[in-house]
C-alpha cells in the first residue's frame, strides 16, 4: 500500500517491475503490485524459496488477482542461509516449486 502512495500514483509510467529472488511469499506481492497498478507495463518475476510450512499449518488459502490456492500445495521446509541450502533435497521440490510458479502465473490479471 505505501509503494502505491508514494511511488505508483505519483507516476504516470510506464514502470517496469523487476521481482528476481523473491523468497516465499514475496511472490504474491509482487504479482499484487502488477495487478492493481496500471502505469506497470511490464512484469519479470523469478520467484526464489517456496513458501515456509507455517502457511500449510494454519490452512491458508493464498489469493492473488482472480485466482486462489492452497498454501498446502505449495509450501515447504527449508530455506536459503548465505547461499547453504537447509532442507529436503532440492531435487524433490521440483514439482512443488512448478505448482508454485503455475500458481503465480495464474494470479497475474492480463
Amino acid at each position: 500500500r505505501q509503494m502505491k502512495k508514494h511511488f505508483f500514483d505519483k507516476i504516470q509510467g510506464p514502470v517496469v517491475i523487476l521481482a528476481i529472488h523473491l523468497c516465499g511469499t514475496l511472490s504474491l506481492k509482487a504479482v499484487d503490485m502488477f495487478n492493481n497498478n496500471d502505469n506497470v507495463s511490464l512484469f519479470a518475476l523469478k520467484p526464489c524459496c517456496l513458501p515456509p510450512m507455517i502457511h500449510a499449518q494454519r490452512g491458508d488459502i493464498f489469493k492473488i488477482g482472480k485466482h486462489e490456492f492452497k498454501a498446502e500445495d505449495v509450501c515447504s521446509n527449508g530455506q536459503f542461509n548465505k547461499k547453504n541450502w537447509t532442507g529436503p533435497p532440492r531435487w524433490h521440490l521440483e514439482g512443488t516449486f512448478n505448482k508454485w510458479a503455475e500458481n503465480l502465473y495464474k494470479g497475474i490479471d492480463v
